[in-house]
Formats: structure tokens, C-alpha cells, sequence
């Protein structure tokens, strides 16, 4: 429910802002990993791997936004991901689904996989409405898991395999997906807007700048620092005339894709993102 999912309470604000501190569906528009897309270093230096400890976001592989609740009697929270899974996730000691049993390797397509509430694949009867990407990244998974009826919970993630050693330098282009829920008429009326993301990441400066979109409309920018193998920073929408935050993680070897979460101060829109070289 799209506004459950952005009614966010000022508890849950301060918990995402404090832990950052430390394509339509159906297509694939990101660019090819064809081997081509190194990284090519602006300024002298070095730019041998650096092995590094997950910071800047947590010590998790991803984080959630778990949302309970509608209107004003919402509360949403962050959940710290720590288990990369194709399958689940774990949050609070609880197993969500977001693949049949079994078909962790395999169901997800190039693009955007859906699940209906009650639909039952290999056993399993989905409760909710799934909706996790994509089958082209081989290192992380976003998505959406929307509410059905009172008591369940919405929830918007990004989880993925950290990368354990990262640039030194050099400046980087990724391309890749994104889904963002917003209360707004200047988006289509849909609980989740599926689209694109483009990021560029300059190791050296350990900075992080980029942009969501939803078909030819830019939605969000962002613009993050790196830290470890995490970034967290600004989110701004000129579009949807407010402010927010941003934060996620490399994924891979070298960090060959990224992930993460952004979400407005005014508690408009949120949203999550995967990209990759």
C-alpha cells in the first residue's frame, strides 16, 4: 500500500539518517557487462584493490524499510540485512520470501520477477506481492514486498554479496533499475514505479553521484560518499519537490554492481536501486 509504505514516523527518520551517516519493469536497459567498462583513472595513482571492512552503512550485506500500519498510525523502521540470500530475507528473526523454495538461481529473469498475493510456486503460497530484480546482476537483489491486507507489512530492500576489496581510484559509470513508491500525481498511479538508475562513482575523491528515473522522467539524485565498501549521503527531488537520503553498498568482485535504498525527509517517497558497470 503506497501510503503505508511513505508515512514515515520521525523515529524511523532519525534510525536511516543516523545509519547512513556511519527501466521500466520488463526490460533491460543497463548496459552490457561485456568487459569493457573499466575503470579509467582521471589523476596519478594507485589503484590497486584495498581490502576493506563493511562501513559507512552497517556491517549487514543490505538494509530494509519495514513499514507497519497506514496513514497516521504508520511505523516504519530500518532493518539491518546481514545474510545474502536469492531466496529470503531475514528481518527481526523473521523468513521473508522472495523466491519460491528452490528456485533461487534460477526464477528470477534479466529483468523484474512479480509474484501475486496467493499465487503458490514449489509448495509455497506468496502472502504478499513480490516484486524482486533481476536475473542480470549476479552479486544483488532489490525490491518490493507490498501489503495486502491489515497486518502485514510493506517493505522495500537491497542485499547483496559485499565487495571485499574496492577501487583505490579511478572513475566508474553504473546502469541498471530502480522502483520507487511516492504519493504523488506527477508519477504514474501504480503502488510501485519501476525504472532506471545511473550512477558514477569516482573511488579516488570517494564520492558517489547519480540519478533514478522513472521512464524518461528523472526522479531522485543523489549524492553520497564512499566509505569502505558503503556510501550514504543526500537524496533530492525536484520533481516531487523535497529532500531526502540515500544509502547502499558495492557489491562483487571489484565492485562490479551497487545497491541501495533512498528515501524522502518529508516522508513523500522512497525507493531502492541496483546498478551495475
Amino acid at each position: 500500500m503506497k501510503n503505508s509504505i511513505l508515512k514515515f514516523s520521525l523515529t524511523a527518520l532519525a534510525t536511516l539518517t543516523l545509519a547512513a551517516c556511519g527501466s521500466s519493469g520488463g526490460s533491460d536497459n543497463s548496459a552490457p557487462d561485456n568487459g569493457q567498462n573499466q575503470i579509467n583513472s582521471t589523476a596519478p595513482g594507485n589503484n590497486n584493490p584495498v581490502q576493506v571492512s563493511s562501513n559507512g552503512t552497517g556491517n549487514g550485506t543490505g538494509a530494509a524499510l519495514v513499514t507497519t500500519g497506514e496513514d497516521n498510525n504508520a511505523n516504519v523502521k530500518r532493518a539491518n540485512l546481514t545474510d545474502y540470500n536469492l531466496e529470503t530475507l531475514s528481518i527481526d528473526g523473521k523468513t521473508v520470501r522472495i523466491a519460491p523454495p528452490s528456485n533461487g538461481s534460477t526464477i528470477f529473469s534479466g529483468s523484474w520477477t512479480e509474484y501475486s498475493a496467493g499465487v503458490t510456486f514449489n509448495g509455497y503460497k506468496f502472502p504478499n506481492t513480490v516484486s524482486v530484480c533481476c536475473g542480470k546482476y549476479t552479486d544483488v537483489r532489490i525490491g518490493a514486498i507490498g501489503s495486502t491486507e491489515p497486518g502485514q507489512e510493506d517493505i522495500l530492500f537491497y542485499n547483496g554479496n559485499p565487495t571485499k576489496s574496492m577501487p583505490s581510484s579511478g572513475v566508474v559509470t553504473y546502469r541498471g533499475d530502480s522502483v520507487i513508491s511516492a504519493d504523488t500525481d506527477k508519477l504514474p498511479d501504480e503502488e510501485y514505479v519501476k525504472g532506471s538508475s545511473t550512477f558514477t562513482a569516482d573511488f579516488g575523491n570517494k564520492k558517489l553521484t547519480g540519478t533514478i528515473s522513472a521512464g524518461n522522467v528523472n526522479v531522485v539524485t543523489v549524492d553520497a560518499n564512499i566509505s569502505g565498501n558503503g556510501f550514504a549521503g543526500t537524496a533530492k527531488s525536484d520533481l516531487l519537490n523535497s529532500q531526502g537520503t540515500a544509502e547502499g553498498k558495492f557489491y562483487g568482485e571489484n565492485a562490479k554492481e551497487l545497491g541501495g535504498l533512498v528515501k524522502a525527509n518529508d516522508n513523500s517517497w522512497g525507493g531502492a536501486f541496483a546498478a551495475k558497470k
